[in-house]
């Protein structure tokens, strides 16, 4: 019984999740309410403030969804033990790449949306997107210093300037050009940029 209901109560929260994601998509976070969002999903609003207490919760809970496909995204394209070229075009392939999806643009959006309202939603994004970025970049150039194919270096310090540079430039670009999904050759140009100039310090 105790199953039952931990997994009904799964359910609820995955369906009402997905539902604000489409809404969001459609419409932007500001304009979605909470009877669209119990509508599309099937449910009740007492059970989005039983599952999200408010609309801030829901939207940390969208950020959490839009995050963690695309984690799963990069772990099935990235393997560490890929050479430092490959890896490092996955990595940015993966970049380029959310930053196409119509659903992770309006999440994006979102967020930065309601900063100046819930400080606390920018800096839950911020643990599960760019820090968790750095710490696993972070982690591969270690691999590679220990096998003597980079040279000496602060690995989080320099993975969190990679990310800082790929970040700011991907996901502004994505804030401010509102009417459209931001140009991908552009993207990747400045992408191979950054790689680029790592390579030439780092690179032994």
């Amino acid at each position: 019984m105790k199953d039952f209901v931990e997994n009904n109560k799964q359910d609820r929260k995955a369906r009402i999740v997905s539902a604000a994601i489409q809404l969001i998509a459609q419409d932007g976070f500001n304009n979605m309410n909470l009877d669209q969002v119990v509508s599309l999903a099937g449910t009740s609003k007492s059970a989005v403030y039983e599952l999200f207490q408010n609309k801030e919760g829901l939207l940390i809970a969208v950020c959490d969804k839009a995050i963690f496909n695309s984690r799963a995204i990069f772990t099935e394209a990235v393997s560490i033990d890929l050479p430092i070229e490959e890896y490092l075009q996955k990595f940015v392939d993966m970049y380029v790449e959310l930053c196409h999806q119509p659903e992770y643009v309006a999440v994006i959006r979102s967020v930065f949306s309601e900063l100046g309202r819930s400080p606390n939603i920018g800096k839950h994004f911020f643990s599960i997107a760019p820090e968790r970025s750095a710490n696993e970049l972070a982690q591969y150039f270690a691999l590679k210093v220990s096998q003597g194919e980079l040279k000496e270096m602060d690995c989080l310090a320099v993975a969190k300037n990679m990310i800082g540079s790929l970040v700011w430039y991907q996901e502004i670009t994505v804030l401010c050009v509102t009417d459209e999904i931001p140009d991908i050759a552009e993207m990747q140009g400045r992408a191979k940029f950054i790689f680029d100039s790592f390579m030439h310090t780092y690179a032994v």
